[in-house]
């Protein structure tokens, strides 16, 4: 989802409908899921997280793909519910993130 954005996933949901690879049942349950998950706002993609590339350099990432690194690994601290898409929460996280050094290239 994160690479294809919120109306790519869905049309990806319907092209695998009408080509069979999805049931209708699983198409359905799983359109509906998705929809559910847009209308209670749900951070989709590393564009919608509410740090931005210049916010996370401003906490001392290396320009570079370290800030790619750094934004898909709070993009999935996000799904797994480590973190709110908010700045007063992500911060936090993206210090950590750095300060472990986990994400240096």
């Amino acid at each position: 989802m994160a690479d294809r954005g919120r109306e790519g996933t869905l049309r990806q949901v319907a092209l695998w409908r009408a080509t069979g690879r999805l049931s209708e049942e699983t198409a359905e349950q799983l359109t509906g899921g998705l929809l559910s998950l847009l209308e209670r706002g749900v951070c989709l993609t590393v564009r919608e997280l509410a740090l931005s590339g210049g916010d996370l350099l401003a906490l001392g990432a290396v320009p570079g793909p370290q800030v790619g690194r750094l934004q898909r690994a709070l993009l999935e601290g996000v799904w797994a519910g480590h973190a709110a898409n908010t700045r007063a929460s992500l911060g936090p996280l993206a210090r950590a993130l750095l300060k472990e050094e986990t994400l240096l290239p």
